[in-house]
């Protein structure tokens, strides 16, 4: 995806759109239809919610907005294990090579809280950023605003050699698209 531009146009958006659609991938509905992209997009799904040990938990379904009150990404899941149901949404903000302002984090975090049942949801807060090194400042703004940082090089730790059966993830997330 990386070409000779001198600039990084709209890359952010790119990101929304390849996220949403990644950690829609996640859900139970595409585990038979593409076994290796489903797996490596649960990967995503149960880092950006910070779950390990996941493999006996069912994503029943994932919805996602794109630039709802300003807000990058936002994510509503549904989690089943041993019978239970969870509910989770998780707020990203994505930060390629920018940095936040204007509180924005706290105010996208009010934002949410105020649209969500906390007895019904668990919430989650997630910056992602292109940053090789997180700049201080960034990382300040994150804990200030209960966010949590996440390298995009981390979110999808290619430790995974084969390709999927999806020519666009494996463009995204195995190669160098940035």
């Amino acid at each position: 995806m990386k070409d000779s531009s001198e600039n990084s146009g709209h890359i952010e958006t790119i990101l929304d759109y390849i996220l949403s659609w990644t950690i829609r991938r996640a859900a139970i509905t595409y585990s038979r239809e593409k076994p290796i992209l489903y797996k490596y997009c649960r990967s995503i799904l149960f880092n950006l919610l910070g779950i390990e040990n996941n493999e006996d938990i069912k994503v029943n379904y994932v919805e996602t907005w794109k630039q709802w009150n300003y807000i990058d990404l936002h994510a509503n899941i549904e989690l089943e294990y041993n019978g239970k149901i969870e509910h989770y949404a998780i707020l990203i903000e994505n930060k390629v090579y920018t940095q936040v302002h204007d509180n924005q984090l706290i105010r996208y975090r009010k934002i949410f809280e105020e649209t969500y049942d906390q007895n019904i949801f668990k919430l989650h807060y997630v910056l992602i950023t292109c940053f090789d090194e997180i700049p201080e400042m960034m990382i300040h703004n994150c804990k200030e605003a209960g966010f949590r940082y996440l390298p995009l090089s981390d979110l999808f730790l290619n430790e995974y050699k084969e390709d999927s059966e999806s020519d666009l993830f494996n463009e995204f997330w195995l190669r160098n698209w940035w």
